[in-house]
């Protein structure tokens, strides 16, 4: 009727309000899931990452296992080769002890010595040793003229090691006049420079106490100006302390376990892991060194029995023609030693290459003797004497090493989680640094919280709704039926769209709050826990690098003159 208001039925707007309702609660259910979809995700992609790291570290067990599996089926290939190639030698060497024992015992007859050999001089026509024997035994039955024509061939064969065989053989037969002869005639022919690898066997014989005292002081009067010579030369000198470098950067050891999550929020981890690492070297190789000197001393033998082993040793080492193949067979060693990590055996291989050299320096005959690794024959008091003399040499890479360390070692620490980004220094307080990531977690959750936007839209929502509803009673009023349903019909939108403006921005908000403070209890959380680890390593490292002041104090310890012993035929201060 025309004049009279229209007025929206109750059940319109309750529909109106119930459908918005379920509007919102379905929006909301909506950002529920969206938000368990990225917890899962999350979630989904650390296990993701936990699994290519079990996978990663599978794959490495299984290429380390497969290297040492390769590398002794390839030892076992090279053995062989020098057992088919070479085998003979070894009989050659046992020949040469049985005939000198043969001789202390009188047991076995001459004809017998003369036709064993001979046999192995058929067997091997290459090898030095060999006619040395033949010489030998001439010597033994008194045939002079067989004795010089089996000499000769032997020093044609190798005039050096044939020398100093005589020499040992003299000196256990207690000729020391005799001796003293070969071994001069021997060492007027070296060259400091380009000593043959038998050189080592000399130092041997210095070191135990193996040739009495004029042959002794032969000897050292040679190795001393060797020395004193060989030392006034920088870029030879450097040589040896690049090799005890890189002999001590070989005893690495990785960080600790239990540092897991301060690698995966530093930038600066790289740097870290590796001062820590650098600093690592020195303890285990002050350990090394100190093993040296804490192995168990020889009992003190005859004279014949030193210099049974001095031969021994003269006549295992492997000649030239062996070389490759030992060299082969000391890099499959260093493969399996290693557990198969190749990088940390080539190290190995590089620190022992100058062992293979068929010719070195005097001064690399002594590293060569104070490593001493697998695959070389030195006795203890070589080994003690040996690392006496190369003191100098270890304590300068040890001072390259610490400095090297230093330089190295990062004077900030990055440090990133999520998009907080903040550099520490040393003195910087734990809880400058939380109270930073807070505030810049502050910040985000007030940027978002206005991104979401203010409550203008619903202020002028509500005012709308008034102003239409003030119309719409104007309107019925009037009898403007069709304005005033109209006018109720924007007001009733215009208040719906307030609301559910008011009611989505408020979830959204708590939406965004309850993140942030979950970021920030989580970030906290792994911000301490990679300070606490940060502070951990530095200590570590700290005390790894103050093994340096040890090792030194230790190398100062060494005098080489203390590792000498005494002829075994030296008796109350009278020496033969």
């Amino acid at each position: 009727m025309a004049g009279q208001p229209v007025v929206v039925s109750q059940s319109f707007l309750d529909s109106m309000s119930h459908s918005l309702a379920q509007l919102q609660n379905r929006q909301y259910q909506l950002e529920l899931a969206v938000q368990q979809v990225r917890t899962e995700q999350e979630q989904s992609r650390s296990l993701m990452n936990d699994l290519h790291q079990r996978f990663t570290a599978f794959m490495e067990e299984d290429r380390l296992a497969k290297n040492v599996q390769l590398a002794q089926s390839r030892l076992n290939t090279i053995r062989q080769e020098l057992r088919t190639d070479f085998g003979h030698y070894a009989q050659v060497r046992r020949h040469a002890t049985g005939i000198l024992q043969g001789m202390d015992v009188g047991l076995i007859p001459h004809d017998t010595i003369r036709q064993a050999t001979e046999e192995l001089m058929l067997a091997t026509p290459r090898y030095w040793l060999t006619p040395a024997l033949v010489s030998l035994a001439a010597w033994i039955r008194d045939d002079r003229s067989l004795a010089e024509r089996a000499l000769k061939e032997a020093q044609r064969r190798d005039n050096d090691k044939s020398s100093l065989f005589f020499a040992l053989v003299l000196r256990r037969a207690q000729r020391n006049q005799a001796a003293v002869r070969w071994l001069r005639l021997y060492l007027a022919r070296q060259d400091a420079g380009r000593l043959g690898q038998e050189f080592s066997v000399l130092l041997d014989a210095v070191a135990i106490g193996g040739f009495g005292h004029a042959a002794k002081e032969l000897i050292l009067k040679h190795a001393d100006e060797w020395y004193r010579r060989l030392v006034t030369e920088p870029t030879t000198v450097d040589a040896q302390v690049a090799r005890w470098r890189d002999w001590a950067d070989s005893y690495r050891r990785q960080v600790p376990s239990g540092i897991e999550v301060l690698p995966a929020v530093s930038p600066t981890w790289p740097q870290l892991r590796a001062a820590y690492e650098q600093a690592s070297v020195f303890e285990p190789a002050e350990a090394a060194l100190r093993a040296v000197y804490e192995r168990p001393q020889e009992e003190t033998r005859s004279l014949i029995d030193r210099m049974d082993d001095l031969l021994a040793r003269l006549v295992s080492s492997f000649d030239a023609e062996e070389a490759p193949l030992r060299k082969r067979e000391a890099e499959m060693l260093a493969v399996i030693d290693s557990g198969g990590d190749k990088v940390a055996a080539r190290k190995h291989d590089e620190s022992m290459e100058a062992v293979f050299d068929r010719q070195i320096d005097f001064l690399d005959l002594l590293t060569n003797a104070a490593v001493a690794r697998k695959g070389t024959r030195v006795s203890a008091a070589t080994q003690r004497l040996a690392v006496a003399l190369c003191r100098d040499w270890i304590d300068q890479a040890a001072g390259q090493l610490e400095a090297k360390g230093i330089a190295a070692a990062p004077a900030r620490v990055d440090l990133e989680i999520g998009t907080w980004k903040y550099t520490i220094t040393e003195g910087t307080a734990e809880k400058v640094v939380v109270a930073n990531l807070n505030d810049h977690l502050d910040s985000r959750e007030r940027y978002e919280l206005n991104a979401v936007g203010s409550d203008l839209p619903t202020r002028v929502g509500r005012i709308a709704a008034a102003v239409c509803a003030a119309g719409a009673l104007a309107a019925g009023i009037a009898g403007l039926i069709p304005i005033t349903v109209l006018l109720l019909l924007a007001g009733g939108g215009a208040i719906a769209w307030a609301e559910y403006d008011r009611i989505d921005k408020r979830r959204r908000r708590e939406v965004v709050r309850a993140r942030i403070q979950r970021d920030k209890a989580e970030q906290t959380q792994r911000l301490r826990t990679a300070l606490a680890e940060l502070v951990d390593l530095i200590r570590l490292t700290d005390a790894a690098r103050a093994g340096a002041t040890d090792l030194h104090a230790f190398l100062q310890g060494l005098r080489p003159e203390t590792h000498l012993e005494r002829p075994p035929d030296t008796a109350r201060g009278v020496i033969t």
